[in-house]
């Protein structure tokens, strides 16, 4: 909670049951990860792993 992920490369990552409220990181990193039950600032998403 609360980490910075700026320039974290996301590719194929799975994020599930993170919790990354307060998180610096863009949608557009989190378009490239996946997960469920990923805690979200308001306006952000991620699409679940297949």
């Amino acid at each position: 909670k609360g980490a910075s992920l700026k320039d974290a490369n996301l590719g194929g990552v799975d994020l599930s049951g993170a919790d990354l409220r307060g998180a610096i990181i863009t949608q557009t990193q989190l378009d490239w990860a996946c997960g469920t039950n990923v805690e979200l600032d308001p306006g952000l998403s991620i699409k679940p792993c297949p």
